[in-house]
């Protein structure tokens, strides 16, 4: 008689238990469809600008850390001698940074720079080219490589832009 008590308390259990994880799937189901009708409606009904300025930041985030890759060639926090050393002894080192530039300047990530930003990875892309017929001072080259760069992380809204502007002018004040 005992073990039949114990027997039916446990199939009680049981079938609590899993009365309570149908209950918790279906709560979860629910609220996962939920979340995900919301998210669908949002999308269709996002004003235009909002949602090609979220697309937009999307597909940078997406494209941007190649290019970002291919900027740290040349970088402005080495030892400028030991870097400008071995470019001088290989200057067209630069070119397959210039190749690979130059797809992405007409690729999605060319498309969605902003109009600054993509004047300076070219501006980059030229230097490449200038520095192999040495028409071109390894401090500007320094220089351009560091601003495409900040002109990437501004695009990402990742620095403050009054700063880069400042930078901007600093250098340009410095090469005159």
């Amino acid at each position: 008689m005992a073990a039949e008590v114990v027997s039916a308390d446990i199939t009680i259990l049981v079938a609590i238990i899993a009365g309570s994880v149908s209950i918790i799937t279906a709560l979860v189901t629910v609220l996962v469809s939920n979340y995900q009708w919301k998210k669908d409606f949002l999308l269709k009904f996002e004003e235009p600008e909002l949602l090609f300025l979220r697309l937009r930041v999307e597909h940078r985030l997406q494209t941007y850390p190649a290019v970002f890759k291919l900027l740290g060639a040349i970088r402005d926090s080495d030892p400028v001698e030991i870097q400008k050393d071995s470019l001088k002894a290989n200057p067209g080192q630069l070119l397959p940074v210039a190749t690979e530039l130059e797809k992405h300047l007409y690729g999605e990530a060319g498309l969605f720079m902003s109009f600054d930003t993509r004047s300076a990875v070219l501006k980059v892309w030229e230097d490449c080219h200038l520095f192999q017929k040495e028409k071109i001072a390894y401090e500007d080259l320094i220089a351009d490589f560091f601003f495409a760069r900040r002109y990437l992380r501004a695009d990402l809204q990742l620095d403050d832009i009054k700063m880069i502007k400042s930078d901007v002018e600093k250098r340009k004040d410095q090469r005159k």
